[in-house]
C-alpha cells in the first residue's frame, strides 16, 4: 500500500476519526435543539417579535418540524 500516497493506511486512525465526527454531531444537534428551545421561550425576544405578526403559528410550526428532524438524527 502507499503507491499512490505519502504512508501507511491507518485505519484504527480513520475509525477513531469517524468516533470523534459522530461525537461532535450529537453535541451539535444538542446544541441546536437547545437553542431552537431558547428561541421559543415565552421570554425570548424573537418568540415575542413573531408574536406581532400574522405567521406566527407557521414560524412556530417551522421551528417544530426544524426541531424534529433534529431528533430524527441518527448518530
Amino acid at each position: 500500500m502507499g503507491s499512490w500516497c505519502m504512508g501507511s493506511f491507518d485505519s484504527d486512525g480513520a475509525l477513531d476519526r469517524r468516533i470523534v465526527l459522530r461525537n461532535d454531531g450529537v453535541r451539535l444537534i444538542g446544541q441546536a435543539r437547545a437553542a431552537l428551545a431558547r428561541v421559543t421561550d415565552d421570554g425570548s425576544e424573537l418568540a415575542e417579535l413573531w408574536a406581532d405578526t400574522a405567521n406566527v403559528d407557521a414560524w412556530r410550526a417551522h421551528v417544530a418540524e426544524l426541531d424534529r428532524r433534529l431528533g430524527d438524527i441518527e448518530t
